[in-house]
């Protein structure tokens, strides 16, 4: 699927042809006017007449008939500010973004001055997607909220239909998706509400495009065919369909056809250069991800042509950005230094517009300062060369300043890629240490639950076999003649009776049954009786606030830690008394296992390796908890767990 700057990238001039179109509505014959006054009458259809020239490309006409009015709308703000607007669609006609900047932010003061809340609001929506072109989106965000407010507080909502559309646009930029979406659907909404054709289409395509890269392919290929039924006659809007649907064709997986909606889009003459290079920009990148680098190369090449003549810069950022790693990918090292060259020096230039702008500053005081001194050489020979002297020392001192800037910015960019770098590794790191705890969790967790199985399945081997052998045996034996007599025979059948015995409570061990049938506590209080009685440690057993039943879960690894932990003590410690203890507060557990034994240093015996406390570890890692041993040779041992209670069963 192409990626969401692409898709963005190519919407971009259908954006601003809807701002073009909604600037004076459809295109008329010029009306006829009557001879220039000043009265606003006769103002205004000299305006509406030149907005007529406009749209009909006719600038130089245009620009002498908003020439000639200035002198009648000075002292009428709102004929002024809409002259100065006009001047603003002028210089966008001519792509020189700036100069339309400057009067479009003039037409917008005197509106709100005057208080044309309507004025301002589309005149601040257009600033807006003139920051946008320029690729200098917090501006532009910044201008279409403003519209958006203004136009609340006007009352009038359909003003707010395309603020929406170029919002979308930002954030689509931005990488924000969500907010794209949400935006774009204002938008189509209001265009439905108030019967905006031709917005409604715009947006129809948009929500194609952004439906498609949330893999919401239906409602994609919805929008997209919708479309194309209902603009047949408009070639830009059209390709602009034929573009979703080859999105989607692509994220389908089929090129061929995907393929074949770009070569319609290439081969209809009809659609301008001015919107074609967007979708030339798709079909190269289509081209590119099927590692289609010789057809690729050459549309690439088109692109950034056509883009250096027609002034548009966000595409030339797209494609610069684009094309170079496709050219290291074909070993073309020349041609791509070249490119990645332009790029960082473009990029640089869009950064650094504020030194830009002081270094033309520099040169215009020079030269201004050079004329006047050739003006004057005759009379201030002396002056001459002190001037002189003083303004060569100044533009060292201010080129020294500049060249301070550059190598500081410079240092700062190199320092911030280091930042970058250093951060993708880290996050890199951390994946890798995540994918080993992930891994370590699953072997763990295969280890406990295979040794568990184990448990069981000695367990019952023990019960059904040797324990049923046991007690064959013990029957031959008592049913042989005179065995009561015998005294061999019946201490034979008290060691088949302590065997049996000895079998159950090693079974018991293994798989208790008391653990399914009565609960933890009344197991672990089982336990510590068996531990008392046969290892003949005065064993405690203490609970407080244990809401039983506990997550299934949880039961049968708890009591595999408490059995082990006391194994341990009877083991190793020399212990003569043990307490466990086990707390319920919330939603954690601590346990608690405590002797009176020789102790030991926790840090050596598990730096040894000791089987006994790694499975108490594993154990407990198991359960997403922690475990502190608090232990010293002759004074005892105390071992700490705490462990959260899970919600599942």
């Amino acid at each position: 699927m192409q990626s969401r700057v692409n898709a963005r990238s190519v919407f971009l001039p259908l954006l601003l042809l809807a701002k073009m179109t909604f600037w004076c509505g459809a295109q008329s014959d010029a009306p006829i006017c009557a001879p220039l006054s000043s009265q606003q009458e006769s103002i205004d259809c000299w305006l509406k007449k030149a907005d007529r020239l406009l749209k009909n490309k006719q600038l130089d006409e245009a620009a002498l008939l908003l020439q000639k009015l200035e002198g009648y709308t000075a002292d009428q703000p709102l004929l002024e500010a809409h002259r100065l607007n006009q001047w603003g669609n002028f210089y966008w006609r001519k792509n020189d973004f700036d100069s339309s900047y400057v009067y479009k932010s003039r037409a917008a003061r005197i509106y709100l001055e005057i208080k044309h809340l309507s004025g301002a609001s589309a005149t601040y929506e257009e600033l807006g997607a003139l920051m946008i072109r320029k690729v200098e989106l917090d501006k532009a965000a910044h201008f279409l909220y403003k519209a958006i407010e203004l136009a609340d507080q006007a009352g009038l909502d359909s003003l707010k239909a395309v603020p929406f559309m170029n919002l979308s646009n930002v954030f689509g930029q931005l990488g924000d998706g969500e907010k794209e979406r949400a935006f774009l659907l204002q938008s189509h909404i209001l265009a439905k509400k108030y019967k905006n054709q031709r917005l409604i289409t715009i947006t129809g395509a948009d929500l194609a495009t952004c439906y498609i890269e949330a893999s919401m392919l239906d409602s994609a290929r919805h929008f997209a065919l919708h479309i194309l039924r209902e603009m047949q006659n408009n070639h830009a809007l059209k390709a602009c369909s034929y573009y979703s649907l080859a999105l989607w064709e692509t994220s389908q997986g089929n090129w061929e056809a995907a393929n074949q909606y770009y070569l319609k889009i290439k081969n209809d003459s009809n659609i301008s250069d001015y919107y074609r290079i967007g979708y030339l920009q798709g079909y190269a990148n289509f081209l590119k991800a099927r590692k289609l680098y010789a057809k690729a190369k050459p549309v690439y090449e088109d692109i950034m042509d056509r883009a250096k003549k027609s002034g548009q810069n966000d595409f030339l950022f797209v494609a610069y950005r684009e094309y170079y790693p496709m050219l290291e990918e074909m070993k073309d090292y020349r041609r791509a230094y070249e490119v990645a060259k332009e790029y960082i020096v473009f990029h640089d230039s869009v950064h650094n517009i504020g030194v830009e702008e002081k270094v033309r500053e520099i040169n215009v005081k020079y030269e201004t300062a050079e004329k006047e001194r050739a003006l004057q050489a005759s009379k201030l020979e002396l002056a001459e060369h002190t001037n002189q002297r003083n303004l060569l020392l100044g533009g060292m001192i201010l080129i020294g300043l500049l060249g301070m800037i550059v190598v500081l910015r410079q240092r700062y960019r190199i320092q911030l890629a280091a930042k970058l770098h250093e951060q993708e590794v880290e996050l890199a790191k951390q994946k890798i240490e995540r994918l080993h705890q992930e891994q370590s969790y699953l072997a763990l967790q295969s280890m406990v639950t295979g040794e568990d199985a184990e448990r069981n399945r000695l367990a019952k081997e023990l019960h059904d076999g040797l324990g049923g052998l046991l007690s064959s045996l013990k029957l031959t034996l008592t049913n042989r003649n005179n065995c009561l007599d015998d005294a061999n025979c019946r201490e034979t059948v008290h060691i088949v009776d302590k065997a049996s015995m000895e079998l159950r409570r090693i079974a018991q061990n293994l798989m208790p049954e008391a653990l399914s049938k009565f609960g933890l506590i009344a197991s672990l209080e089982d336990l510590c009786a068996d531990v008392e009685s046969h290892a003949k440690i005065q064993t405690s057993f203490q609970h407080y606030g244990i809401r039983e039943p506990l997550p299934q879960s949880m039961v049968l690894p708890l009591y595999r830690i408490v059995q082990e932990s006391l194994n341990n003590v009877v083991k190793h410690s020399q212990a003569t008394e043990v307490v466990v203890q086990l707390i319920q507060q919330d939603y954690d557990l601590h346990l608690t296992i405590e002797d009176n034994g020789v102790g030991f240093q926790p840090e050596k015996a598990l730096g040894n390796g000791g089987s006994g406390l790694k499975n108490l570890q594993s154990r407990v890692t198991f359960l997403d908890g922690s475990i502190e041993f608090d232990s010293a040779p002759g004074a005892g041992t105390s071992i700490n767990i705490a462990i959260p209670i899970t919600k599942g069963t």
